[in-house]
């Protein structure tokens, strides 16, 4: 026999044995498909307990810690335990009381606090407080019929009501229902004696429940917190009334499967187990708060029983069904096969055409690089230094220098709108226009009208540049300053220590054929300091939103100055301020910088500013 037809044979003979193993294999996967499923379920159910933990731990953590903190003076403070040592008169004692709690109310200002009452050591109310009508006035005569030890006690009906029956315990947390129908979420502290450490009185503060633990569960859902470490319940959605008692007691049906649950993942901070109860089927999750030392637990009941049966015929029918979707499959798998041959070769050419484009990016960032200067002007007397920062490859930000003689200088800076190549463009052709400019026109005010004008020609209307320009006379110590759009120059001043912004507002160059720009007059003297910068260092944000701003940025100069920084230094300590303010985040904006600063002791006495 030929060996094709053997083989041939071999195949023949045993393909049912094949389909048998196969269909085995098939039945076996949908199997544990079908116990994957209801696994999911289950998943699905925990994540939705833990989002619903999520939501709760936090504010609640917050809250509690919150008020640990801000009522430890209340129990802790030498006044409150001096006056529960030593008064006896327990109106004078309920009064002062009183009014210590309102001032320390006032002063915590947290919304969530409903009440203040204090106790004498058996538990017997002195003073409540109700901040939700604290201009209520209570005669102490009429509460000898409800507190007959302490004819002292004061305070609202609504608190003073919900103390006369209070569990024991050094810091006991529970759930309260005031006369209002206002439930609280109480808790005790003991004022002990300083040296003694004996038991004078307690401290009972009363939170808004609603505010420490939200729960806004279902019919089939339920939320249960109880302490850690005594195991009494302190919350339980399906009855606030167990609140104080045992988790045992309060809660049995939760009992053993939190037992059995912590057994088997004792190393876990939460974990998900399925119990029974009569005969229906919950899930429960199980999550330790931390701080304060509580547990969360949520159960939601799970209606899968019907389920069950129907994803067996579901079974049957999709074993039916998978032959006919294997051939269909397999036609998918192939055209997909060749759709992503395809893809790749697409996806190589969009790999060769970025990497022109990252080239021509680097290109275009080192034009406009060369735009700006290299290295600093060298001008006896003055240290003079500018820096840009773009936000991307290319920015829309530069900054130039020129000498036109006689001990002059001319230092400006531009902002072109936007940043990336939407500004690189209008930025080259405006360098273009101001080299040309200035060789003709290097009178700062003439220099704005005219550059204004060709701007206007040949820009978009939607573009426009940001432009700051000072002309430095070297022999009189003078610099006269013109602005359009970009923010105001600052002045240090070493006499006085202070920081001028150079108020010149005019629109950016561009937007307006007709518009007019004025130039200011300073003279400056050894030690002052002039900055231009761009709009990217003051509306630097951090993750919050919070912009840099004016104020930050003079501050910044105005140490610098003090501490006589040199201009690059000036410029470093600028571009690290703003760099720590902004954090993690994306720079957004263009960052430039440009300092000169007066050395020499040649430059004249200072004068008030004036204006063309």
């Amino acid at each position: 026999m030929p060996r094709a037809c053997m083989f041939d044979s071999i195949r023949t003979r045993h393909l049912p044995l094949f389909f048998a193993v196969a269909g085995l294999l098939l039945a076996t996967l949908f199997l544990l498909f079908y116990r994957l499923v209801f696994q999911a379920i289950d998943l699905a159910f925990e994540q939705q307990n833990l989002a619903s933990h999520a939501s709760i731990i936090p504010n609640l953590q917050k809250s509690r810690q919150t008020l640990v903190r801000q009522a430890r003076i209340l129990h802790v403070s030498r006044g409150i335990r001096r006056q529960f040592a030593g008064e006896t008169d327990l109106v004078i004692l309920a009064q002062s009381l009183d009014v210590f709690a309102r001032r320390w109310f006032e002063r915590t200002k947290n919304p969530s606090i409903r009440g203040v009452s204090y106790l004498d050591a058996r538990r017997n109310p002195i003073v409540g407080i109700d901040f939700q009508q604290d201009d209520q006035v209570v005669d102490l005569g009429q509460l000898a019929d409800v507190v007959p030890e302490t004819a002292a006690a004061m305070g609202p009906n609504v608190i003073r009501g919900s103390l006369t029956a209070l569990p024991s315990g050094e810091m006991d947390v529970h759930i309260a229902t005031l006369a209002d129908s206002t439930m609280v979420l109480r808790t005790l502290f003991d004022i002990n004696h300083r040296r003694t450490k004996a038991l004078l009185g307690h401290v009972v503060v009363d939170q808004s429940l609603e505010d420490v633990i939200d729960w806004t569960g279902g019919i089939d859902r339920r939320l249960v917190v109880y302490d850690r470490q005594n195991r009494h319940l302190i919350y339980d959605s399906d009855d606030i009334s167990r609140t104080g008692i045992a988790l045992e007691t309060g809660a049995p049906d939760l009992a053993q499967p939190l037992s059995s649950g912590a057994s088997e993942t004792s190393n876990e901070k939460h974990y998900s187990t399925r119990f029974d109860v009569d005969k229906e089927s919950f899930l429960l999750t199980h999550e330790e708060v931390g701080d304060p030392p509580w547990d969360l637990v949520t159960t939601v009941r799970i209606l899968t029983g019907p389920l069950e049966f129907q994803g067996t015929v579901l079974i049957v029918a999709s074993i039916f069904f998978v032959s006919i979707g294997g051939l269909t499959i397999y036609v998918l798998v192939t055209r997909i096969r060749n759709r992503s041959e395809a893809l790749e070769e697409a996806n190589q050419i969009v790999s060769h055409h970025n990497q022109m484009l990252e080239q021509e990016l680097r290109t275009a960032h080192d034009m406009q690089m060369r735009l700006m200067p290299t290295s600093d002007p060298k001008l006896a007397g003055y240290d003079i230094v500018g820096h840009c920062r773009p936000a991307e490859a290319v920015g829309g930000d530069f900054f130039q220098y020129f000498t036109p003689g006689e001990g002059r200088l001319l230092f400006g800076l531009a902002d072109v709108t936007g940043h990336g190549m939407q500004a690189a463009i209008p930025t080259m052709v405006f360098s273009g226009l101001l080299n040309t400019q200035v060789e003709y026109t290097p009178e700062p005010q003439e220099l704005m009208q005219r550059l204004n004008q060709s701007l206007h020609r040949v820009l978009e209307k939607r573009t426009f540049i940001c432009f700051s320009i000072g002309e430095l006379h070297s022999t009189t110590g003078t610099i006269r300053i013109s602005n359009g759009g970009c923010p105001f120059p600052y002045h240090y001043r070493t006499r006085t220590g202070t920081v001028d912004e150079i108020d010149l507002s005019a629109i950016p160059l561009g937007v307006r054929a007709e518009s007019a720009y004025g130039t200011t007059e300073i003279t400056i003297e050894p030690g002052d300091v002039v900055v231009l910068c761009s709009d990217g260092i003051i509306e630097a944000a951090n993750p919050e939103g919070e912009l840099f701003g004016y104020d930050r940025t003079r501050e910044v100069i105005r140490q610098a100055g003090k501490q006589s920084l040199s201009a690059r230094q000036l410029i470093q300590r600028v571009l690290d301020d703003v760099e720590r303010f902004a954090g993690d985040g994306k720079q957004e904006d263009d960052q430039t910088v440009v300092v000169l600063r007066a050395e020499s002791s040649a430059a004249p006495a200072p004068s008030e500013l004036s204006r063309n």
